[in-house]
């Protein structure tokens, strides 16, 4: 049996998840270091994810059409293998779009919405210094959409996902009660807790610990590497959770 194999069943995981995991590392979107970030309490990051192509307005990466196509995959199959119920899709600007595209192409009667920069307001502000607004009047008719899921690539602090329900909440679309989140990646740094106890319903489809135990168990990282990163994981989440009470 291979290491990918072999790891897979450890981790309890299918064989296409290991093969997505392999890719990821191969193509370089998991990387190591000293990574600064927009918290001064969580930062630097020694490790970070960049799960984006080449043509990502924001902090481009490596990752190929086949290889979002993969990542949806994982995503639509977390997703229905849970009691989620949801008749609208909108990736988190940026790296959640395009995961938000290949994501819908798998489901029928769904339909899918835009962030867009508002002209004036702040209604969702991220960190690139845009403000957003939800956008769907493209995708169908208003009343078709009382629940909304949002795909993002990785799950940090949840800061994401609060300033998009943000959007979502606007007067317009006040009907969106029911927030369901889906993403990739969980970095376990206390995002699910905090998106939890706003009343989200949140899956992932590995955890950061996984994810690097599988690299640990296929040789594509140290135990030095693993033990820096989960040291970190413990610590922020310590300091997050701290600053949400």
């Amino acid at each position: 049996m291979s290491l990918i194999k072999c790891a897979c069943r450890a981790l309890g995981w299918s064989d296409s998840k290991g093969i997505l995991a392999t890719d990821l590392y191969e193509r370089g979107a998991v990387e190591f270091g000293s990574f600064p970030l927009n918290n001064p309490e969580l930062s630097p990051s020694p490790i970070y994810f960049n799960l984006r192509m080449p043509d990502s307005p924001k902090n481009p990466g490596k990752l190929t059409a086949d290889d979002i196509e993969k990542i949806a995959a994982e995503l639509f199959c977390a997703v229905q293998a849970s009691d989620m119920t949801y008749d609208l899709v909108a990736g988190i600007p940026h790296a959640g779009e395009p995961l938000a595209r290949a994501f819908i192409k798998r489901t029928l009667g769904v339909y899918r919405a835009t962030f867009e920069k508002t002209e004036s307001g702040k209604i969702c502000c991220y960190d690139l210094g845009d403000d957003y607004r939800l956008v769907a009047r493209r995708e169908g008719p208003s009343e078709k959409w009382p629940q909304v899921l949002l795909i993002d690539d990785v799950l940090s602090s949840g800061d994401s996902a609060l300033e998009a329900i943000t959007a979502v909440m606007d007067k317009s679309y006040a009907r969106y009660v029911k927030h369901q989140f889906v993403a990739l990646i969980d970095r376990e740094q206390g995002g699910r807790e905090i998106l939890e106890k706003c009343g989200f319903k949140v899956i992932t489809c590995c955890s950061i610990s996984q994810f690097l135990a599988f690299g640990l168990h296929t040789g594509r990282i140290s135990l030095d590497q693993f033990e820096e990163v989960m040291d970190y994981t413990v610590r922020t989440k310590q300091i997050l959770l701290g600053m949400n009470q």
